[in-house]
C-alpha cells in the first residue's frame, strides 16, 4: 500500500492538483480503482473534496484508505488548503470509515450527504511527526 501512496502522490499529483485518478498499484500496475480531489462547496465554503472508489474485487484492503490518505496529504501540503471536505451518504458505511481513518469529522448533513472535514490545524496535529 506504501507503493500506492508513492505512485499516487509522485506521477500523479505534482502535475494535476485536482480531478480524479486511476489508483493502481505500483509492483504489479492492477487498476484497484480512483481517487482524487474536486473543489467542492459546503455550508457557503469552498475547500478540496476528497473522492474515491475502489472496485468491488479490490475491497477491503485498504486501497481506499491508501488513496484518501494521499489525496488528503496533497491537499494540506501541496496546494496549502485550509480545509478538505466529503460529502458522503449516511449508509455507505465503508466510505465513512475511510473518512474517519484519515482523520475527517462529521460536521453537518446537508441534505441528503452527510458532511465530514477535517482542517488545517486538525491534519498539523493528525501528522506531526510524520513525513
Amino acid at each position: 500500500m506504501q507503493d500506492l501512496r508513492d505512485n499516487l502522490n509522485t506521477r500523479f499529483a505534482a502535475i494535476l492538483p485536482y480531478g480524479e485518478r486511476m489508483a493502481v498499484t505500483k509492483d504489479e500496475g492492477v487498476v484497484v480503482g480512483w481517487c482524487g480531489l474536486k473543489l467542492g462547496e459546503a455550508l457557503g465554503a469552498k475547500a478540496p473534496e476528497v473522492t474515491y472508489s475502489i472496485l468491488p474485487p479490490h475491497r477491503g484492503h485498504g486501497y481506499a484508505t491508501e488513496c484518501a490518505m494521499a489525496m488528503r496529504n496533497h491537499a494540506f501540503r501541496e496546494l496549502g488548503a485550509c480545509q478538505l471536505i466529503a460529502l458522503i451518504h449516511p449508509e455507505n458505511s465503508p466510505s465513512i470509515r475511510v473518512a474517519r481513518r484519515i482523520g475527517l469529522r462529521c460536521v453537518g448533513e446537508p441534505e441528503t450527504s452527510h458532511l465530514y472535514s477535517m482542517t488545517r490545524a486538525m491534519f498539523v496535529e493528525a501528522t506531526a511527526g510524520t513525513t
